[in-house]
């Protein structure tokens, strides 16, 4: 290769970049989508009437300080000191550390405005929707129902609480499961969602050491709750050992 095709390339290069850069900025400024520049820059570097492929996907939302500040979002507490609203965690542990009996006992003293474990003043009651997929509806019913008693209530006085219990299980990312969770969010607008035992909305596809792989699981729930600003808690199982698995 001789001097002047270096020379060339590198014009030629330089000219490419410069087109798609300025069809973009262009497209913006007259209002066009992000396909005009690109369509336009595309065809002024190859000289040709190839047409660049569509762009189906729109564009992330900016916010800017102004926006956010008319939004007036002001965190609080489901329970002051505990938990803070909303929010999206995970409470994890190993094997019988009584996860889900917290989870319970929180979900109760939520939907019944009772402080928790006599020690955390609620701040933030209302209904609670449980996804419970290791034990059946009627066995999770009576752990609330034991945990309600113990913090004083009648078991008339439980079951007028805002409890919505599901116990049929689809992955976090169907479609019957993303309805599901939809539809209560709508329908009740439940100040807590709890998913009890994360593997049980898991799926076998995804690994669930791998953070980047098992993100899509925690998103396709956590995406909807923090936009209806309910607390989400996510029941989980951990192994100190950090092989991979749940």
């Amino acid at each position: 290769m001789t001097n002047d095709d270096l020379t060339h390339l590198t014009s030629t290069a330089s000219f490419s970049v410069a087109g798609h850069v300025n069809g973009a900025r262009t497209a913006g400024a007259s209002g066009g989508g992000p396909e005009e520049g690109h369509s336009s820059s595309r065809g002024e570097s190859s000289g040709n009437n190839t047409e660049a492929a569509p762009v189906s996907v729109g564009l992330m939302k900016v916010w800017t300080p102004t926006e956010l500040g008319e939004r007036e979002f002001r965190p609080t507490w489901t329970h002051k000191g505990w938990r803070s609203h909303p929010s999206h965690g995970q409470q994890a542990g190993m094997e019988k550390t009584l996860k889900s009996w917290i989870a319970g006992t929180e979900a109760v003293c939520v939907a019944a405005g009772l402080p928790l474990f006599g020690r955390f003043e609620c701040v933030t009651s209302g209904p609670v929707v449980i996804f419970t997929g290791e034990s059946g509806a009627s066995l999770y019913d009576r752990r609330l129902r034991h945990v309600a008693r113990s913090s004083g209530l009648t078991d008339a006085e439980y079951e007028r609480l805002p409890l919505y219990i599901i116990d049929e299980r689809a992955t976090t990312r169907s479609e019957r499961f993303q309805n599901t969770l939809r539809h209560t969010l709508s329908a009740y607008e439940q100040v807590l969602t709890v998913v009890d035992p994360l593997y049980s909305y898991h799926g076998a596809d995804v690994e669930a050491g791998n953070v980047h792989a098992a993100s899509e699981v925690l998103n396709a729930v956590s995406d909807m709750t923090d936009a209806a600003e309910s607390t989400l808690n996510i029941v989980n199982h951990c192994r100190t050992s950090g092989d991979g698995r749940l």
